[in-house]
């Protein structure tokens, strides 16, 4: 019988962003385990918030199915929905609906989870902290809790979430944080055992060899600076605009949700707002495009906690990289240029649009290099950390 997994993740199985979660459950799933992979819940409430809703209607859709599967049955993905979701909204933020939402679940979460045959596993893994109930509701040889982004600097994260985070961070077996500016607040909060390991990349999905170029791309002319991701507050609308404004015969194609208003950059006749992607289709507009950009505002405090899976994912198809400077990049040992103003940023895009594709061998930076420390967390070996010295590009005027 395989060994089983339930995933408590903050994203969800079919997501366009596939993010570490997603990976490092495939490499588990291509180890033989068995995984119930439940999102957080979405509810009537998700409805009313502004900004792109298709996220809402894919979980939907899997709840509505009473879930879905893949990798042979493998793999069992499921969405709840909750009457009352935690949420940092009024009526929603108390302490009663983070502890109680299960409760209000049709069907019932906890019978649904017992239905699917994951009421005993041999590892929980927490992503989110809204499902921190499943330390008390199942039953589990391990428990670790993966701490992914600096969680109190979200808009959406209630006060009574925070504290939340950190009393799961005192509970489980072992952390598991993604950011170094991530680990003083894993070790002060009380974290038993603590481990880094960042964000990866799906080297075997990126580095197929045919990549088709998009039918898109006929009508956006070369060359193409492109940026995937979500764009949210902490993406610098201005900095954008300032480049695409300097640089008019280049083209700028932006892809994913957009979760803040685009009009100061929309009329631009060099930038292309695409929307949403599916993954499997993003290696294709990586592929075929010259330079990948990381344009965020540095001065957001969510950035500081960020180790960006976009950055690898540029590199493995190929791209030259600029993105604004924070200290976690300095832990990523490749060639990209980081800058600290509006026009380093333009004149390392000029340089990257002149040189070269790089040739970075990426596989220690790989999700099965990333699940193999996960491998030796369970296995109890605690193997020194290496920290590489960095080699990055500065540009300067």
């Amino acid at each position: 019988m395989s060994k089983k997994i339930l995933w408590a993740a903050n994203s969800y199985w079919n997501s366009p962003f596939q993010v570490g979660a997603n990976n490092l459950a495939r490499e588990f799933l291509r180890d033989g385990w068995s995984i119930l992979f439940l999102s957080d819940p979405i509810s009537p409430f998700h409805l009313l918030r502004s900004g792109e809703k298709s996220d809402v209607y894919d979980r939907f859709e899997t709840w509505k199915k009473g879930g879905e599967s893949d990798h042979g049955g493998q793999l069992i993905y499921y969405s709840p929905i909750a009457l009352f979701p935690p949420y940092d909204k009024p009526l929603l933020r108390n302490s009663a609906i983070l502890e109680n939402w299960f409760r209000w679940t049709v069907p019932n979460i906890e019978t649904k989870v017992h239905d699917l045959g994951f009421s005993k596993v041999d590892i929980l893994i927490v992503d989110s902290v809204s499902q921190h109930f499943w330390i008390d509701r199942i039953e589990s040889e391990r428990t670790i809790f993966r701490v992914t982004d600096n969680f109190a600097a979200f808009d959406k994260t209630s006060s009574v979430a925070v504290q939340k985070e950190r009393e799961v961070l005192a509970r489980v077996d072992h952390v598991i944080y993604t950011s170094r500016n991530l680990e003083l607040h894993v070790r002060e909060n009380g974290a038993k055992q603590a481990t880094y390991i960042p964000n990866g990349v799906n080297l075997e999905k990126l580095q197929q060899r045919e990549m088709k170029c998009p039918d898109e791309y006929t009508h956006i002319p070369e060359p193409r600076v492109l940026y995937v991701g979500a764009i949210e507050k902490w993406f610098d609308l201005a900095l954008m605009k300032h480049i695409a404004m300097q640089l008019p015969d280049v083209s700028f194609v932006i892809i994913g949700p957009e979760r803040i208003s685009l009009k100061s950059i929309e009329s631009l006749p060099n930038i292309y707002i695409l929307g949403k992607r599916d993954s499997s289709e993003i290696g294709r507009y990586m592929h075929h495009a010259k330079v990948g950009i990381i344009p965020f505002d540095a001065s957001n405090e969510v950035v500081d906690s960020i180790h960006p899976l976009k950055l690898y994912e540029y590199l493995a198809c190929g791209l030259s990289v600029v993105t604004v400077d924070w200290p976690e990049l300095a832990e990523i040992d490749v060639p990209f240029y980081r800058t600290k103003t509006r026009d380093e940023f333009l004149n390392a895009l000029k340089i990257a649009l002149q040189e070269p594709p790089p040739r970075i061998n990426l596989k220690q930076f790989s999700w099965h290099a990333r699940y193999k420390k996960i491998i030796n967390i369970l296995n109890g070996e605690t193997a020194r950390e290496h920290v590489a010295t960095t080699h990055i590009q500065f540009v300067s005027i």
